[in-house]
């Protein structure tokens, strides 16, 4: 499946890259993201128990914009999760040049990770 996905992603920036000459890309160096099944599990738990599993979606296109933590999901383990923080606007997502930091999801945002880490770790 990765692989396949990989692919796609591929075919895609090469079809961008023969329109453009600013950009190259050599397949074989692009890490993919895959997260780990126990992680994902728990990431899609700890979300449940904070937002309610309505509000929590599992299926997401294919992103370029988590590789960098490839390697460290390959190492260890992990599963790279997005937080909705609401409706932006254009050059208002993260790294956007107008991106502001909607503050009104950090209680939310604790709150998960409370559930992430009282699930993950035994009570002592």
């Amino acid at each position: 499946m990765a692989h396949t996905v990989a692919h796609r992603i591929l075919r895609m920036i090469h079809a961008e890259n023969e329109r453009s000459t600013a950009c190259t890309l050599r397949g074989d160096a692009y890490a993919l993201t895959i997260n780990t099944a126990i992680a994902t599990a728990r990431a899609i738990a700890a979300a449940a128990a904070t937002v309610g599993s309505e509000n929590v979606s599992t299926e997401f296109s294919p992103s370029l914009g988590c590789e960098d933590f490839a390697f460290m999901i390959r190492a260890a383990g992990g599963c790279y999760a997005w937080i909705g923080a609401g409706d932006v606007g254009p050059g208002e997502g993260l790294h956007g040049d107008r991106y502001v930091f909607n503050d009104e999801i950090v209680p939310t945002v604790l709150r998960y990770y409370v559930n992430l880490v009282e699930q993950t770790l035994p009570a002592s």
